[in-house]
């Protein structure tokens, strides 16, 4: 043939080139002539390897135009996703639903293509939700829809970037629905009746665990209980039932896994293995372990950490059936009666299982029949039966022996009641013979008591005479205390002179024993105002001594001899106390002396133009604090004080006392003065020791400085007399906690002194 025209043989050409190249990639549609029969299509599925993941189905049909895809069922290891493309033809009279069978079946997604689009059917696969599912009972399943005597394209879009289970290659079929359906019917039905089977027996089993608290009846209900979960999620019946994605057809491997388990701690209990067979029960418990292992295998399979080989992890079930069934023979020879009963009913289970096992591994479903897909339900369902008859037996077995523990526990009872009797019986006897003995000792021990009686009579009377003359004694020795303790009072400066020196002012002055060895002491010479607290050694009545010498001393040298300076007054003080006390030497007597510190507070033209007062002091182990504004200590003597706290508001700062008491000491130097400034509002505290050591608290320690300048800082804004009352109840509060060592509260250990000035 020859074209007139040169031009047509391109068009010609490129219009061959096509038709044949169309040919090339699509080929021969699958031909369906049978509507009741299953199709193998393996070899008309055509494939493409997306290596990335990343085509769009817009991109793939493009590269199907290309002749891209390939007549190849292998799956490709490092590809993420494959394509598998196919051509059916429904040549049947009517238009059929077909149920496409695929694998691997992890997440597929199914197109149909119409011209040069393609349209989205549906999910479907292990991994897909029942929700999202084109057909929840089965996640090989994707259905489709194929017209009469019409070619329908599809494309697959299979999920291969997790390993495949044990097949490296593609598996399609086609299957007619209504077939299939009827097969889902019928499996539903036996289920249904399996189920109610299982639920009976497994309740009906843990009503005999409520009665004899034996082990293997609780273990055989979990199994069974575990079984019956296991068809649930296996046959997803519990999607159609709770419509949840919760339970998957992969949650069937976590029941199966544990009916198992359970299992072979029920056969180790039911037959006695702890007791009659210990190698064993040791052996089985040890192949319990390879459970854990197993479904530390499955999560991992769950998350998509390692590759799908459950259908592997089966086999452990069969090694523990084979296990339990060695263990059942050996029983039966040992003489064990319901062992024969138990291996029958094992050796029908392990036969239906082991067919069970083989038919998931072959992954024959398409050629089995039916009795083989079902052959699980059949085994359990034959095993329940027969275990109908052995836990029977073994109930009656469990009675008996509950009812011989019952009988023999009354016995033994019984016979310690008579053993008891004749026990009580000889110790009444030996106890008569004691009590007669013990008669004629009383006897004796009564006229040796009334002897002592008399004795202890003109005992008492004497102790009477005692006692009173101790009592006129102490009435004595009181009222002299309560009388030194008025001298004393009265020799510690009037109210009226301590208000006329100080207008703001208060003094708390607490004795521990009627009188005190701590005192206070206030004077006025022309302009100069003079403060002193002293703590004296000793408590009571030596303490009172010494605080009437040293108010005597003190008076002596400011008043008569006009010394006004406070270190100088220290000086002279000691001079005075060593002569008064002959202390010539370092002996025992350097002891007795006292701590005192004392101010002289006046003011001169300079402080007057500053609104402000000097304070000298002078000090033997006794600092004082100041409390003042922040912005004064600027005009202070940096060497003289020691600020402790200092915010905003406030400031707290100490004149730190001399390291020497007053009485002969290994260093007599002269004391040291220290000179500040005193503003208006500032607070002046003078105080001994004794508040400081006092015992106390929850954890029976010193109150402390650190607890007493607390207090200060957040008492010292009041006005005097009631930071008195606040200081005076929280030292009582101290000590008034009860002790942990002897379970009562704390005596006052010191003599406690303060005074508190406002300036």
């Amino acid at each position: 043939m020859r074209f007139k025209s040169p031009r047509l043989v391109v068009p010609f050409m490129l219009l061959l080139l096509g038709c044949l190249l169309s040919t090339l990639t699509f080929g021969n549609p699958y031909e369906i002539w049978d509507s009741g029969e299953s199709h193998h299509i393996n070899k008309q599925i055509q494939t493409l390897p997306d290596w990335d993941g990343k085509f769009s189905v817009e991109k793939v049909i493009e590269l199907l135009n290309q002749n891209r895809f390939i007549s190849d069922t292998t799956i490709s290891p490092d590809a993420k996703f494959h394509w598998i493309y196919i051509e059916l033809e429904n040549r049947t009279s009517d238009s059929e639903n077909w149920h496409l069978w695929s694998h691997p079946h992890h997440s597929n997604t199914l197109y149909q293509i119409e011209g040069d689009v393609a349209k989205e059917i549906g999910n479907n696969g292990i991994y897909v939700k029942h929700s999202q599912s084109l057909f929840p009972e089965n996640p090989r399943v994707l259905k489709v829809t194929l017209p009469n005597k019409k070619v329908v394209r599809l494309l697959i879009k299979v999920n291969t970037s997790i390993q495949q289970e044990y097949k490296p290659f593609f598996d399609v079929s086609i299957r007619p629905e209504k077939v299939e359906m009827k097969r889902y019917f019928a499996n539903w039905i036996i289920l249904a009746i399996i189920e109610g089977i299982l639920l009976t027996i497994s309740f009906f089993v843990l009503q005999f665990w409520i009665i004899t608290r034996n082990k293997s009846f609780m273990y055989y209900f979990l199994a069974f209980f575990s079984f019956l979960l296991y068809f649930l999620t296996n046959d997803r019946v519990a999607y159609a039932v709770l419509g949840s994605d919760f339970l998957t057809r992969f949650t069937s491997n976590y029941f199966a896994l544990f009916s198992s388990f359970f299992y072979l701690n029920f056969s180790r209990h039911f037959l006695d293995g702890e007791k009659q067979f210990a190698k064993w029960n040791k052996v089985i418990r040890s192949y319990i372990y390879v459970y854990f292992a197993a479904l530390v295998v499955i999560i991992l399979i769950h998350t998509k950490v390692i590759w799908n080989v459950t259908p592997y992890l089966n086999f452990i079930h069969v090694l523990g059936f084979i296990l339990i069934i060695v263990f059942s023979i050996h029983a039966l020879r040992k003489g064990v009666n319901q062992a024969k009963y138990f291996l029958v009913a094992n050796g029908i289970f392990f036969i239906f299982l082991t067919i069970y096992i083989v038919f998931l591994y072959l992954k024959i479903e398409y050629k089995a029949p039916f009795w083989v897909e079902s052959s699980l339900k059949l085994g359990i369902v034959a095993q329940a039966f027969m275990f109908a008859f052995v836990i029977a037996h073994r109930f009656n077995v469990l009675n008996r022996e509950i009812t011989l523990q019952k009988f023999n526990k009354e016995r033994l009872e019984k016979e310690k009641i008579l053993e008891i009797q004749k026990i009580i019986s000889s110790k009444n006897n030996e106890l008569e013979g004691k009590v007669m003995e013990r008669t004629a000792e009383i006897n004796h021990q009564k006229e040796e008591l009334r002897t002592q009686a008399e004795h202890l009579e003109e005992a008492n009377s004497e102790i009477t005479k005692q006692k009173k003359l101790i009592e006129r004694a102490h009435t004595q020795i009181t009222d002299s205390l309560f009388y030194a303790a008025m001298i004393q009072q009265a020799m510690l400066p009037k109210p009226s002179l301590l208000s006329l020196c100080f207008r703001n002012h208060f003094a708390l002055f607490r004795p521990r024993d009627i009188v005190s060895g701590d005192f206070y002491w206030a004077a006025q010479i022309e302009n100069i105002k003079f403060i002193a607290v002293a703590d004296c050694t000793g408590h009571g009545v030596p303490g009172g001594f010494m605080s009437m010498l040293g108010i005597s001393l003190i008076n002596e040298i400011v008043k008569r001899e006009g010394i006004t300076r406070p270190d100088e007054i220290l000086n002279l003080l000691r001079i005075h106390l060593i002569n008064a006390l002959q202390q010539e030497s370092m002996n025992e007597l350097m002891r007795d002396g006292m701590e005192i510190s004392i101010c002289a507070i006046y003011q001169t033209d300079d402080d007057a133009s500053n609104n402000c007062l000097t304070l000298e002091y002078a000090g033997a182990h006794n600092p004082i604090y100041v409390i003042t504004n922040p912005s004064t200590l600027s005009k202070q003597n940096v060497s003289d004080i020691e600020i402790f706290e200092k915010n905003e508001s406030c400031a707290l700062y100490q004149l730190r006392a001399d390291a020497m008491p007053i009485s002969m000491h290994f260093k007599l130097n002269p004391f040291t003065l220290k000179t500040i400034k005193l503003f208006e509002n500032d607070m002046l505290y003078l105080f001994t020791d004794g508040i400081i050591d006092q015992i106390g608290g929850n954890e029976n320690k010193k109150y402390s400085s650190i607890n007493f300048r607390n207090l200060l800082l957040g008492i010292h804004k009041n006005e005097p007399q009631e930071q008195m009352r606040f200081i005076e109840e929280n030292i009582n509060n101290w000590m008034n906690c009860v002790s942990t060592e002897n379970g009562q509260v704390y005596d006052q250990i010191d003599d406690i002194c303060v005074l508190g000035i406002r300036v």
